[in-house]
């Protein structure tokens, strides 16, 4: 007698003659072609970002910042026992006599099918009150805060503004420009697309591609023919193969996000980078973010910027040795760092 499972894994073996799929090389293909399709102009600046929206909507999507949700919301769609067993099958009668089986048993099967739903229903009742108690947590710890109690409270939010200009970006690039990468290079934070515009024409940086959020400076890379991802510049970082990179920029995002965070984000900076590949930190300095950031948000958001020597000494404890890089005159309160990953 052979089983509907055993038959569909012999289907799906293929013959000898057939070859496996390569999903790793059909991955790039696509990536290679929808970077072609930004680059081009042909893909509008919000086209992606509702693209993945649909997705997400339609897959299982496990994230870093939703990990727990979308393990709970797995296991609720994975409580529901089907005691329909399959009946198809390559041999002419066995499919009758299966039907004769499934419907004897239905009673059992039944009896059985219930209990176990009722304790994963349980399982994920309990489990969600849990996931609950913990986002609290972080939100309480990591992130602080009683900007968000405020903002749950008085729907008032407070948030950090972009501390630095377009034009003290600007005036930045040519001291990075200078730095060698190695391979492609990811540039991050505020203003992102904008530094790219000027590295790009670098010797050893045409190979750079930036995240952006502002939807402003998206229209723009864009019209430019820049190739700019609209993401979440943590998550798409947490999705880039690790040691792929030759060169990472982050511009102006690291104060602007928690302690706890910052340390986060050069872990996986420095998983994401090859031997020998370049980062490069720039961010304003404490006396420029209290200065920009106002007193409201300082009190509220419960956490200060690092000064660079701060950053050195985390880079440092991840076998990267940094150096301070000497800036144009006018960018007082700014800092950029420089490193290699040995």
């Amino acid at each position: 007698m052979s089983n509907a499972g055993g038959d569909q894994d012999a289907a799906l073996a293929g013959g000898p003659g057939d070859e496996l799929l390569d999903f790793e090389q059909i991955s790039a293909e696509i990536e290679a072609e929808a970077r072609r399709l930004r680059v081009s102009g042909s893909v509008p600046p919000g086209m992606e970002r509702k693209l993945a929206e649909s997705f997400n909507k339609l897959v299982p999507h496990v994230s870093r910042t939703s990990e727990l949700r979308d393990a709970i919301r797995e296991a609720d769609r994975c409580s529901f026992l089907n005691v329909a067993v399959p009946l198809e099958s390559d041999k002419p009668g066995v499919d009758k006599v299966k039907f004769a089986l499934r419907k004897a048993m239905a009673w059992y099967m039944n009896y059985l099918a219930q209990q176990a739903q009722t304790m994963g229903r349980s399982s994920v009742r309990a489990l969600r009150v849990l996931a609950e108690r913990v986002e609290s947590i972080e939100t309480r710890v990591v992130d602080g805060d009683l900007a968000s109690k405020v903002a749950a409270d008085t729907g008032a939010r407070v948030s950090i503004p972009a501390l630095l200009t377009t034009a003290e970006i600007g005036a930045i690039s040519p001291v990075l420009s200078a730095a060698q990468p190695s391979g492609r290079v990811l540039v991050l934070g505020d203003g992102s697309s904008v530094l790219l515009g000027h590295l790009a024409e670098a010797s050893g940086w045409g190979d750079s591609y930036a995240v952006e959020t502002d939807d402003d400076r998206l229209a723009a890379g864009a019209a430019d023919s820049m190739d700019i991802w609209d993401d979440d510049p943590l998550e798409h970082l947490s999705r880039v193969g690790d040691g792929s990179l030759g060169g990472l920029v982050i511009v102006g995002l690291l104060e602007r996000i928690s302690p706890a965070l910052r340390w986060e984000m050069l872990q996986l900076a420095a998983s994401k980078l090859s031997n020998g590949a370049l980062m490069a930190l720039v961010g304003a300095l404490p006396e420029l973010w209290a200065d920009r950031a106002g007193p409201v948000a300082l009190d509220l958001v419960g956490y200060r910027p690092f000064a660079p020597e701060t950053f050195g000494f985390l880079c440092g404890s991840l076998g990267m040795e940094t150096e301070r890089l000497l800036l144009p005159e006018g960018l007082n309160g700014i800092y950029a760092l420089s490193g290699k990953l040995s």
